[in-house]
């Protein structure tokens, strides 16, 4: 059998189970190939066909034998016909507007036998289709903050916690697959709840090999194991991720009102009260603001901002979301009340302002995260810009 033909036929049945998502190689390719968009129509007629009749009265190795035999005579006539110079049915880009009855032109004088194949064809990729597709990925949804700790910990489903607290660095790193084994019941795939304090920080390795670092005051959801299509997470709050490359299961970070797919790259995201941020470090990732669907494509050293449905992309430092991964804290020309804000959540203090005017005094800072709050302010008090004062869980700037 021709080569070619049997191709088309995995990619048609690859591209109708992820018609939803499509790769822009997946449209290039439906754009261009007339063969591989008949067989992509094949299957979505097969879903009338086997509405009609039920799966489990077809014989499906004879009816595989008979389609691969007839779509083979098929597409040789074809070639003959193009050898002879005969017009064959061309179909266009806006072959994909119309309608189901103008998607296929039967030619002419053997309609009956060439109707018969595809409804073969079709009747046999739906069957094989529904038979051996996964099962729908689990949809990750946060618990309610009632029923999560205000610790270092993960939460699973049936409310396990395993506490993550150590007590002699504020920043925890670990391996996900080792916390794995102490979660009871031998359960192989359930989501988990990662519930970041503010005042604490966690590297986490995921089931993958993805490494992400967690912000105070961040919730993460996954799956314990990724064994389906796609390796999807849901942030709530800010987390830089460094994800291990692999073409054939796209990495997802999902928001309230974003998701971010990647295959393997270095980026950012931020979900704040009204606003998500995208920051890109390396790679590329496609970003889809769920309030209108809209995909944007950002680039390394680029920032994708949401704002309901609006979605804006502009240049911006990268390195203070480099550094952070690499336990800094890192600020270029920045003003004292997002230092303090940032070094707040860090330290879990709160802010005091007894000299306001100096709220926008800009500055570059750098301090370790693991750093003690007192070492924190002596550093921005050894600039001799500010002066602050720690005292009471406060930071005071005087």
């Amino acid at each position: 059998m021709n080569e070619d033909y049997i191709k088309n036929i995995d990619s048609a049945d690859e591209i109708y189970e992820n018609r939803e998502n499509l790769t822009d190689e997946q449209i290039r390719r439906l754009q261009t190939d007339d063969e591989l968009r008949r067989q992509c129509q094949s299957i979505d007629d097969a879903q009338i066909v086997m509405q009609k009749q039920r799966i489990g009265e077809i014989d499906v190795e004879e009816k595989l034998k008979e389609f691969h035999e007839s779509g083979e005579r098929f597409y040789e006539s074809g070639e003959r016909r193009e050898e002879r110079g005969e017009r064959l049915p061309n179909e266009t880009e806006d072959t994909l507007q119309q309608s189901q009855s103008e998607k296929f032109a039967i030619p002419q004088g053997n309609s009956r036998k060439v109707i018969s194949i595809f409804i073969a064809a079709a009747a046999v990729i739906a069957a094989i289709f529904l038979i051996t597709r996964p099962k729908q990925q689990t949809e990750l949804k946060p618990l309610a903050q009632s029923k999560l700790p205000n610790t270092l910990s993960i939460t699973t489903e049936k409310g396990e916690v395993i506490n993550l607290e150590s007590d002699k660095k504020r920043t925890t790193t670990i391996d996900f697959n080792d916390v794995r084994k102490s979660i009871s019941d031998g359960i192989d795939v359930e989501p988990v709840h990662l519930t970041v304090p503010e005042g604490k920080s966690i590297n986490i390795k995921l089931p993958d090999g993805s490494m992400v670092y967690m912000h105070p005051g961040s919730r993460l959801v996954f799956l314990s194991s990724f064994k389906g299509k796609i390796r999807e997470v849901y942030l709530q709050g800010q987390a830089y991720f460094k994800v291990v490359h692999d073409a054939d299961h796209p990495f997802v970070v999902t928001t309230d009102d974003t998701q971010t797919t990647v295959l393997g790259t270095e980026f950012d995201v931020n979900t704040k009260q009204d606003a998500t941020e995208i920051t890109l470090i390396s790679g590329s990732v496609r970003v889809k603001n769920k309030a209108n669907s809209h995909e944007t494509v950002i680039r390394p050293g680029q920032q994708a901002v949401i704002i309901s449905a609006e979605t804006s992309v502009s240049s911006v430092d990268i390195l203070p979301y480099k550094y952070w991964s690499e336990g800094i804290l890192y600020f270029d020309n920045a003003e004292l009340q997002d230092i303090l804000k940032q070094l707040a959540a860090n330290f879990n203090v709160e802010i005091e302002y007894k000299n306001t005017a100096e709220m926008h005094t800009r500055m570059r800072f750098m301090a370790e995260r693991d750093a003690s709050i007192d070492e924190a302010v002596e550093l921005m008090n050894s600039i001799q810009k500010v002066q602050l004062r720690h005292e009471d869980n406060k930071i005071i700037v005087e």
